[in-house]
């Protein structure tokens, strides 16, 4: 796991709860998780009946299911260039992979009594991608701070001779 990738579930809440619209979403429930099956975040529009956890470890489940049926065909495209629907006209599961740092996550929305399943789905792909960029920025941004390019400088542009001495005087004895 990457260093910044831990800052992920915090990245993911506050996209969830304040840039995107899912609550315009009725009757789902979107979930998150790490290719591990660990849940890394959910918004519950289903009800009590959801286990999370159960959730994000079926999510995981049934994505590598699916890729491990995929090797049977010839390779054209990448895991991440997949989408995963299992469904009925008005109810189903559908997921999404993101891959950020070299780590795999899944965006999972179980729906139901779902008027228009197709305009779900179309939204679901634009959140993922909004979000994927939004966590690239976050990450981005991250790095930059923790590591700036010009750390040479950075490290003794406020250094007087003086200071120097006093570091290293513990030599002079």
């Amino acid at each position: 796991m990457s260093r910044n990738t831990q800052y992920i579930p915090e990245f993911s809440k506050r996209f969830f709860e304040e840039y995107s619209d899912i609550d315009r979403l009725k009757h789902c429930s979107l979930f998150m998780c790490r290719a591990d099956g660990v849940l890394v975040y959910h918004k519950n529009g289903l009800g009590d009946q959801v286990e999370h956890d159960s959730v994000g470890a079926l999510l995981g489940g049934i994505w590598q299911a699916a890729e491990a049926l995929i090797q049977f065909l010839p390779k054209t495209k990448r895991a991440e260039d997949y989408r995963l629907s299992f469904d009925t006209s008005s109810r189903g599961v559908f997921i999404q992979p993101i891959v950020l740092e070299d780590e795999t996550y899944y965006l999972g929305l179980l729906y139901n009594e779902e008027l228009n399943p197709a305009m779900v789905k179309s939204k679901m792909r634009i959140l993922t991608l909004n979000f994927k960029k939004y966590l690239q920025a976050e990450l981005k941004d991250l790095s930059e701070e923790n590591f700036p390019k010009d750390v040479e400088k950075y490290l003794f542009t406020d250094i007087s001779d003086a200071e120097m001495d006093r570091l290293f005087s513990f030599a002079q004895k």
